[in-house]
Parts: C-alpha cells; sequence; structure tokens
C-alpha cells in the first residue's frame, strides 16, 4: 500500500501542522507502508528520509501588506503551482491520501476517489463565526463542497461539535482521532532545570503570547523564560519582554532541538486563543512537565480541557491574571509542581503515533 502525503509546510520545527505529518510519515515508514510526500517548497529543498521520496509545489508567501487584488493574484497563483505538482504524481501506485486541509482536495478527486482521501483539519480558526465574522460563510461553503464523499479526521471533541454545525452526519463523515507524541524524543531525562517558564510554538496574534508575557509581569518573583518559535509578532514581543522588569525573557526564534528546552525547564505555558489539539501540550507532559493554558471559553477555541485536568497535570486559567497565579504557585511549591508533572507524564503514555496512524489506515 501507498499513501501521498499532502501539506503545506515540509519543516516540522515551523508549525503544528508539519510536525504532525512528519511524524505520521515516519510512522508509516516504520510500519513498512510506502510513503510519497507533496509539500510546498523549491527544487533546493531535499527529503530528509531516504525511503520517502518528495514532490515539491511552488508557493508564493502572504505579505501583511499586501492588496485585495494581489491576495487574489497570491491564490490563484499557488492554485495554479498545485495543479502542476500533481502532474508528476504516479497516481496509478497511490491508494490512499492523507491531505493537511480542505482546501487541496477538489483538484485530489480528479485523480483519486473521494472515499480514499482522508482530510486532517488543522484549525478552529476559519471556520468559527466569533473568529472570522468576515470569511465565516466562504470558508463554510467552501468546506461543504469540498468535503463531500472525503474522510474528515478532527482531532478533538470540541471541532468535531464545531464543525457538526454546519457538516451534517447525514451527508458527512467526521472521525476523532487524537495525534500521538514521541516518547523516544520527548521524555523525562534527570537534567538541571534551569529555566522556569516554557513556551513554544509560533509568534502569531492567535497564538496570544502577549497574554503570557502580560502575566508574567505580574508575578512578583524574579525568573527565567523561553519563549521558542517564529512569526509575525516575533519583533514586537522582544520589546515587549525587555520592557518587564527583573525577569529574564529570552525570545530564541525557530530551534530544531526543542526537546533540549522542555528538558531545561520547570514549568510549560501555552496562551494560545485557537489550537486543533495542541501537540506542544502532549510534548511538555512526556517531559514530565505540569501545563498550564487557558480554559475553552467563547473566545478560547482549543481542546486544553481534553488533554489537562485541572488541578492533577496542569491548570486551566480563565483570565491573564489567574495565569500569573498559577504560575507563581508552581514555581514556589517544587512537591506541587514534581507531582503534577509525574500525573502529566503518566497522561502523555496513553498517546502513541502508531494508534494515529492505524486509525488513519481503517478509514479507507
Amino acid at each position: 500500500m501507498k499513501i501521498l502525503l499532502v501539506n503545506n509546510q515540509a519543516r516540522p520545527e515551523v508549525s503544528g501542522i508539519a510536525r504532525h505529518f512528519k511524524y505520521i510519515e515516519e510512522t508509516l515508514v516504520t510500519m513498512n507502508y510506502k510513503v510519497d510526500r507533496l509539500v510546498a517548497g523549491n527544487k533546493n529543498q531535499k527529503g530528509v528520509n531516504g525511503k520517502v521520496k518528495y514532490f515539491f509545489f511552488g508557493y508564493v508567501g502572504k505579505k501583511m501588506d499586501m492588496s485585495a487584488t494581489e491576495l487574489e493574484r497570491r491564490k490563484e497563483k499557488n492554485h495554479s503551482l498545485f495543479l502542476d505538482s500533481l502532474k508528476k504524481i504516479q497516481w496509478k501506485s497511490i491508494d490512499m491520501v492523507i491531505a493537511g486541509n480542505d482546501i487541496y482536495t477538489p483538484a485530489l478527486k480528479k485523480y483519486i476517489d473521494a472515499k480514499k482521501i482522508v482530510v486532517i483539519i488543522p484549525s478552529p480558526m476559519a471556520f468559527s463565526d466569533k473568529i472570522n465574522p468576515g470569511g465565516y460563510r466562504k470558508i463554510t461553503h467552501r468546506m461543504k463542497k469540498n468535503l463531500v464523499d472525503v474522510n474528515t479526521v478532527v482531532l478533538s471533541k470540541k471541532m468535531k461539535i464545531m464543525l457538526r454545525r454546519f457538516l451534517p452526519a447525514k451527508n458527512y463523515k467526521i472521525f476523532i482521532i487524537p495525534p500521538g507524541i514521541d516518547t523516544k524524543r520527548f521524555s523525562a531525562k534527570k537534567k538541571l532545570k534551569s529555566n522556569d517558564i516554557l513556551y513554544v510554538g509560533r509568534m502569531d496574534k492567535e497564538k496570544n503570547v502577549e497574554a503570557l508575557l502580560m502575566s508574567l509581569g505580574m508575578i512578583r518573583r524574579p525568573l527565567n523564560a523561553k519563549l521558542i518559535g517564529t512569526g509575525s509578532l516575533l519583533g514586537e514581543l522582544k520589546i515587549s519582554a525587555k520592557k518587564i522588569p527583573n525577569k529574564r525573557i529570552y525570545l530564541a526564534g525557530l530551534r530544531k532541538n526543542v526537546e533540549r528546552y522542555y528538558n531545561e525547564s520547570k514549568i510549560f505555558v501555552l496562551p494560545s486563543k485557537y489550537e486543533a489539539f495542541g501537540l506542544v501540550i502532549l510534548e511538555a507532559m512526556a517531559s514530565n512537565l505540569p501545563v498550564i493554558a487557558f480554559k475553552p471559553s467563547k473566545k478560547i477555541l482549543t481542546a486544553s480541557d481534553e488533554i489537562i485536568l485541572n488541578g492533577k497535570n496542569g491548570y486551566l486559567v480563565k483570565d491573564i491574571k489567574e495565569m500569573g497565579e498559577k504560575i507563581e504557585l508552581l514555581l514556589n511549591e517544587k512537591f506541587l509542581r514534581l507531582r503534577m508533572g509525574a500525573n502529566a507524564l503518566a497522561t502523555a503514555q496513553k498517546y502513541s503515533w502508531s494508534k494515529h496512524a492505524k486509525k488513519l489506515l481503517e478509514l479507507v
């Protein structure tokens, strides 16, 4: 059996969906399946796994100052580049496609039966009328059209509830398949905990990193914090971090060896407003760290409450003030922090990429 994985980003250090697809790739190869990858990139990029063949489609990035006309041209150009890339695939040998977005499905259906396509929905942002009031109708109309006869996968119960608002069970198949965790890479190692607070993720608006900085500013004691990742707000956040007194806050940018930062930290904080699941929560828990995140609400669309058991393996907080209070509590109470870390590790051990991959394969 040969499986084609289709998603936008190849570099796993850049985004959660890129890491997700990299783990699917590695797991399928371990299970002795043949795998091809179709990702955005250029001819200078090379596949990192000798057993997997990579195909690349050109991609024009989005700029902050693009006009509506330029954005539409960009969309058309990217669609054309993607269509050209599909001609390179040896479709007679492909038995299944796993795609990281519904936008790929109209083109994919021209080459393979829709029932052999699995689409993993990457984020709840676009199809929420609260978050995306201007584009909500357009996005949901697109998804209704694209996901007909396709096996749709979400990572959390919350995302399935959101999708069911406009994708009725009668016409659309939606499956909840949580991601896994690489316990060889992310594990509890005995190491000097030189860093107090860790955040790993993009530095963009939806990740709400400014809220984390504000909560750190409310804490009375000195502390060290490391924020790993890059994005459109990196420069602004560096400026904000420097203004917080009595705190050493290091915004490190992209890092490939993120496991090192988990192992040298005491607490993981995820301030995101929107997450399909929150893979970094599992990475932190597998590294023996208690996790603090905002409790889901009308404004916080995450699945944090499906992973974090409040007061057991971390805390679900209602606002910035409480986030600062719980961070300070865990920094001051070592035994509480260690007990929660042990519970977090037990939680992470329930998830595996082999389970995730097997569930995906069962859909076709």
